[in-house]
């Protein structure tokens, strides 16, 4: 067992779980090793039953969650025919609730159990401080015009594909937040990317997303709305 596996096993938290259940939730939270004890001793033990609703679409976040038993499903309406559907499933490990807390508004979908289980839930405050304080990198429009032009670095959209299409900044490679999770194995962990969105808001949650899996990223303040140099238009 390497090091990092032998930190989780050592924490109560952990302690009923498989040596595979706990390179999954390293896998999610390679970025955050240092203060992996840290934060799962912020972290309550929850049990939960089948059809339970952990998360409901529209409602404040104000908690992040790490599934240790059981598995839930994600639902969320089509943005364009408002028709639900399934479209994630979780189990031992997985993450969620981060978004809502980042971006500081709504859920985006429903997570729901289809078993019993067992949940490690963390209060806003303390994922802040602890989780949010050692991932959230942001520059300025100057800062980031500068550092692309490093041939390890570039631009990353997490807007919208309608938004994209519109207009955006050269060069830049689309990856909306919300499909971002199944996209990620696309990106290169050898490149640096400058994540920017509309005002700023998404570009913080997606720079978390890839720095708590190991990708070297930063947000661009402001986004595009405050971006002072060129852009381009069409897909």
């Amino acid at each position: 067992m390497n090091t990092n596996l032998a930190r989780l096993s050592n924490n109560p938290v952990f302690s009923t779980l498989t040596v595979k259940q706990m390179e999954h939730v390293m896998s999610e939270h390679i970025g955050v090793l240092d203060g992996i004890s840290e934060a799962f001793c912020k972290m309550k033990t929850v049990k939960v039953d089948t059809n339970d609703e952990i998360v409901q679409y529209r409602e404040s976040g104000d908690r992040y969650y790490i599934i240790i038993e059981g598995r839930a499903e994600v639902w969320r309406p089509d943005w364009e025919t408002d028709v639900w559907n399934c479209v994630d499933q979780l189990g031992p490990g997985d993450v969620f609730g981060e978004e809502a807390i980042l971006v500081g508004g709504f859920r985006n979908a429903t997570v729901r159990m289809i078993t019993p289980g067992v949940l490690l839930v963390m209060e806003e405050d303390d994922f802040n401080s602890i989780l949010r304080s050692r991932l959230v990198e942001e520059v300025t429009s100057y800062q980031a015009h500068v550092m692309v032009r490093h041939e390890d670095t570039e631009w990353l959209d997490c807007r919208f594909d309608i938004e994209y299409s519109e207009e955006h900044i050269p060069g830049a490679q689309l990856m909306p937040l919300h499909s971002l999770r199944k996209s990620i194995h696309e990106l290169d962990h050898s490149k640096r990317y400058l994540v920017y969105c509309r005002s700023g808001r998404r570009s913080v949650c997606a720079a978390y997303l890839l720095r708590e899996r190991g990708f070297n990223a930063v947000s661009v303040k402001g986004g595009i709305l405050n971006w002072p140099y060129a852009l381009e238009r069409g897909a």
